[in-house]
């Protein structure tokens, strides 16, 4: 008999599946599902650290706020520190180890204009898992707020007018200074009061000051006529040699002290207007706690002594009401005939002005 051909049995099952090769697939979807797991996490995780970051930022902005507006307020340049540090700790205290890097810092723009910048890194949590992610997110805001515009109030003239050394004829005026018109045809200058001169016996006049408005700065102008003390008739001669210098005033916002920008110039025909080089600054300052101490070293006060070819003393304190400043010009500067810098061709002491708001306007968020 033929040998029988025996087929191999074929077996069916419900086992697990298996490839051509024999191999178990059943764990495919789980390492797909692991692989799918990081970067849907990670998203999740960077969607909460935004969420997170952007609600700091609200909270820094309201705190950037609140103190722009508490600095303004204050106007005591010794506090703007203690603030800033305040703002800085409070941040801190409220989010402990979740940020790092907290930042405070702030400007005055100009007399007016405050601005504040807040920031902070926030340690991120999921989303730092991911390749190529950081470990924090930066959230930072800016405020700028506007105080009203202050009038300086000069108090009624506590005047004093001291011994002078020149030949040259010189009138002191006050004028109102506006750091925001300096392109207007007169320079932002207007309202020009004599206050004082050098004549023997000096002039009298009202000494009062400029009466100026909001944003403007109470100033002094020293108009100077070379060799014509003894001549009244040469005073107010356009055909002489006459100088003008202005110390535009204005307040600066950091520190509080009054700042003066002296410019010179020749003046011809009473009109023509050359602008001079200055050797030096041609006014110098000192401010006095009292009357008392408005005298010279050499008197037991802390006016400088009278030495030639010196710099001025240029005061950098706030003036603040009670107190008083000393005004002392070279009325020469070098180029423009013999001068010897001694600082006491004509010399005042003035108290110090007071500011208010003008109109009771309110401190308000400008960005």
């Amino acid at each position: 008999m033929h040998a029988l051909m025996q087929m191999p049995e074929i077996h069916h099952h419900d086992g697990p599946d298996r490839d051509l090769l024999g191999l178990d697939r059943r764990g495919n979807v789980a390492i797909v599902f692991a692989l799918l797991l990081v970067p849907v996490a990670g998203l999740a995780g960077a969607a909460l650290d935004y969420s997170r970051a952007h609600s700091l930022r609200s909270e820094l902005r309201v705190l950037a706020d609140s103190t722009a507006i508490a600095i303004a307020m204050a106007k005591d340049p010794q506090r703007t520190a203690l603030l800033h540090e305040q703002a800085r700790e409070s941040v801190m205290e409220r989010h402990g180890n979740s940020v790092e890097h907290v930042t405070v810092r702030g400007e005055w723009v100009d007399e007016m204009h405050y601005r504040i910048n807040i920031e902070a890194d926030l340690f991120a949590t999921l989303a730092a898992a991911m390749p190529g992610m950081s470990r924090s997110l930066t959230a930072g805001v800016e405020t700028v707020v506007r105080r009203p515009p202050m009038v300086q109030v000069m108090p009624p003239p506590d005047f004093r007018q001291l011994n002078h050394e020149a030949s040259d004829y010189d009138r002191v005026y006050t004028y109102c200074f506006n750091p925001d018109r300096t392109d207007d045809p007169d320079g932002g200058r207007r309202n020009f009061v004599p206050l004082a001169d050098n004549a023997t016996p000096p002039t009298e006049y009202e000494q009062e000051f400029a009466e100026c408005g909001p944003g403007e700065f109470i100033s002094f102008m020293l108009r100077n006529v070379h060799a014509a003390r003894e001549n009244p008739e040469q005073w107010d001669d356009p055909s002489r040699r006459v100088f003008v210098y202005y110390a535009d005033t204005t307040i600066n916002p950091e520190t509080g002290a009054l700042v003066h920008d002296v410019s010179g110039y020749r003046v011809r025909d009473g009109w023509r207007y050359e602008e001079m080089d200055l050797y030096r600054q041609n006014l110098e300052t000192v401010l006095c706690d009292t009357l008392e101490e408005c005298v010279r070293l050499d008197e037991g006060g802390i006016l400088p002594n009278l030495e030639t070819d010196r710099d001025p003393e240029i005061a950098e304190e706030v003036c603040e009401p009670g107190k008083y400043m000393y005004y002392a010009w070279e009325d020469r500067s070098k180029g423009y005939g013999w001068t010897d810098y001694d600082y006491n061709d004509i010399r005042m002491i003035i108290g110090c002005p007071t500011f208010q708001e003008a109109g009771g306007g309110l401190i308000r968020v400008v960005r």
